[in-house]
């Protein structure tokens, strides 16, 4: 059994795609913007390329955690996606799409779950049936709440 989760946020950013595009793929900036990821480095001096990987660093409370991922789309002024895991070992999909609007840019941060149980959806599927719902809608909106605090941040930073 898997579980399905997968939520967005959108902003309007008035700088041109080019210069948002530069900012989300800095990946080693995003703890400036997240509430969950403190900070991300390129393995092996990597950039923003297809297969290019990158470890992200989280916290969420107390608990802290590093991850491994792998850029899968990366279209300079239009869109930048990794996967949390490999392309074998989906975990969970991020993906930034842009594209241009009224002298600026729209800015869609996105999230889906993978079908790999482990992480969030193992410990969800270590619960009842009936409580299952309510975790994954609890994470899903606290998940989307994230992606409205970044986009906000990184408008702000876009906009300087």
């Amino acid at each position: 059994m898997s579980i399905e989760m997968r939520g967005e946020a959108s902003v309007h950013i008035r700088a041109e795609p080019d210069v948002v595009y530069e900012l989300i793929t800095d990946i080693t900036r995003m703890g400036e913007w997240s509430p969950e990821c403190v900070g991300a480095d390129w393995v092996n001096g990597g950039t923003a390329s297809v297969g290019a990987q990158f470890h992200g660093r989280n916290r969420r409370g107390e608990n802290e955690w590093t991850t491994p991922n792998t850029v899968i789309a990366a279209e300079a002024g239009r869109e930048f996606a990794w996967v949390v895991g490999t392309t074998d070992f989906r975990v969970c999909t991020w993906r930034f799409e842009l594209s241009p609007q009224d002298g600026g840019t729209a800015v869609t941060e996105s999230f889906e779950l993978g079908k790999e149980n482990v992480g969030f959806a193992a410990a969800v599927l270590e619960h009842p049936e009936e409580e299952r719902v309510e975790l994954v809608d609890s994470r899903r909106r606290q998940l989307v709440e994230d992606i409205r605090q970044t986009l906000e941040l990184l408008k702000e930073a876009a906009e300087r």
